[in-house]
């Protein structure tokens, strides 16, 4: 329906690297990462009732703000 995902969780993996930071979405779905070196970067979304969604190859330069949105669609904890 096109509403926010609070609690959802956001991996970010670091591609060259394979370190990964996580956090949760707010109340308004939304999420921030900070001080993330430039790179490369696999985004991992988990929600529960939801299929989880993974985008690879999403690019951070320097100083950048990147602003992402993802549609969770409905599904089983085993579904991706």
């Amino acid at each position: 329906s096109g509403a926010a995902v609070p609690n959802a969780r956001i991996t970010v993996t670091n591609e060259a690297t394979n370190s990964a930071v996580n956090t949760t979405t707010d109340a308004a779905g939304d999420f921030t990462f900070t001080f993330l070196p430039v790179g490369s970067y696999t985004v991992s979304i988990e929600a529960q009732g939801f299929r989880s969604q993974k985008q690879a190859g999403v690019s951070l330069a320097a100083g950048q703000r990147l602003g992402l949105e993802y549609r969770l669609q409905l599904g089983n904890v085993s579904e991706s």
